[in-house]
């Protein structure tokens, strides 16, 4: 039996984080209202130190989330499934954010341009999805 990957509503900083603030190692605190996370692509974080930091990569993310679910380990291919289907499943959300900037009842000032991120990244979960039908 799968254990489902929890729902991105549930788990804001799987998908998304508000609100957030980062301490540079001298101390500047900087903040950001939103920090999205890009699916599907790997970040140019070499250098940064990291895991100096203590932050994990995804790989150990996931590895820490079937640990604590009491799973077994996602294989590659299902964790790219599961990235490809968050991909659809964020791009829903967004579609509805741009459906309620344009009838003009959207809660953020920035609606629109969140909007506009649906096309792009429904591109990229399709790519997603052809690269896993193409390995069968």
């Amino acid at each position: 039996m799968m254990t489902p990957l929890p729902d991105p509503s549930d788990c804001p900083n799987l998908l998304l984080a508000v609100e957030v603030i980062v301490t540079t190692e001298s101390g500047k605190r900087i903040k950001g209202d939103v920090l999205f996370y890009a699916f599907g692509r790997t970040g140019n974080t070499d250098g940064l130190g990291l895991e100096a930091l203590g932050i994990p990569t995804e790989a150990d993310h996931v590895t820490d989330y079937c640990r604590r679910v009491g799973r077994a380990r996602v294989s590659p291919a299902e964790w790219e499934y599961y990235m490809a289907f968050g991909m659809f499943r964020l791009v829903a959300i967004i579609q509805g954010i741009m459906a309620r900037a344009l009838q003009g009842n959207a809660s953020n000032r920035n609606a629109i341009e969140t909007g506009r991120q649906a096309r792009p990244l429904a591109e990229q979960a399709w790519s997603q999805v052809e690269k896993l039908t193409a390995r069968g």
